[in-house]
């Protein structure tokens, strides 16, 4: 029987591909150059919080809260530094709009929770 702490995290993870795409789509059909920016920053951020729950995952083999502690914070950390390496490497190579970029990152986060939240209400 799988880990139930594993099995919400990729339900969290789907949530917010799931999220990201929906976003992407819709500002897709606005102007093609608003989904593409939008579809890359939900891609960097789910990128960014699967390395997180990795982390995190790796750590609940383990039972012991200060390793796990431990993991969360080495995860945040690499969730910024992935997340600040992407910024900078699409800032300096791609034409993207910005604030569509900046809506996918933000969109893909509360979008997967919105989400999550309405499976688990139900």
């Amino acid at each position: 029987m799988e880990n139930p702490t594993r099995a919400y995290i990729k339900q969290w993870l789907y949530y917010q591909a799931v999220a990201g795409l929906i976003i992407a789509i819709g500002l897709c059909l606005v102007r093609f150059k608003l989904g593409y920016s939008s579809g890359l920053g939900s891609l960097v951020i789910l990128l960014a919080n699967s390395y997180q729950a990795l982390r995190v995952m790796l750590s609940r083999q383990q039972y012991n809260p200060v390793e796990l502690l431990k993991n969360f914070y080495k995860g945040e950390l690499g969730k910024f530094i992935i997340l600040a390496i992407f910024v900078i490497v699409f800032a300096k190579f791609l034409n993207l709009i910005w604030w569509a970029f900046i809506i996918g990152i933000l969109g893909t986060q509360v979008g997967g929770a919105a989400l999550l939240m309405m499976r688990r209400a139900r």
